[in-house]
């Protein structure tokens, strides 16, 4: 029950991008989603199933314990807007979408320079906090965006936290 209302939360806070999905294959034995149509690969944890993709995710894994969730999405930025910009509108979204910041930063990402932020969610009376990875690499962003219930939510960070600096980009 909670990996669906995990599910319906990410569906929820990915609605409103329109993202790009080219497939890839994912393994779930060493955890590596491989995707050469985007130019990319990255390590999830070993043992995270596959589940039903949420809306323009590419691929979407969760935890062995249903209690976490991590989705990976690609989107192709027109060449008039850029990374800053697309940052800001990302950061705009989860407001719209009742969103509050907790915390943001930079890091790098696949060797770029990328951002991340944290937002607390509530939806149907759930408390929700998800973390979003992104960085540029020609003209698309990648993102990794990984949400559990906010009392997991420290346990499952260093986690997200592996996932998103194992980001890879194939040149």
């Amino acid at each position: 029950m909670l990996s669906r209302r995990v599910s319906v939360a990410t569906s929820w806070a990915l609605m409103s991008v329109a993202l790009l999905s080219c497939g890839g294959s994912y393994d779930e034995g060493t955890g590596l989603y491989h995707d050469d149509g985007n130019g990319f690969f990255i390590r999830f944890p070993a043992g995270w199933h596959e589940s039903a993709s949420t809306a323009g995710a590419l691929i979407t894994v969760t935890a062995p314990d249903e209690r976490a969730q991590i989705n990976m999405v690609v989107r192709e930025l027109p060449q008039s807007v850029t990374f800053n910009q697309y940052v800001d509108q990302l950061i705009s979204r989860w407001g719209s979408l009742g969103g509050r910041k907790v915390e943001e930063g930079e890091m790098l990402i696949g060797g770029v320079g990328g951002f991340w932020t944290v937002r607390g969610l509530s939806v149907a009376g759930q408390r929700f906090m998800a973390i979003t990875y992104s960085a540029m690499n020609g003209p698309k962003v990648y993102s990794v965006i990984c949400m559990t219930i906010e009392a997991d939510f420290q346990e499952y960070r260093s986690v997200f936290e592996e996932v998103a600096g194992s980001l890879m980009f194939i040149s």
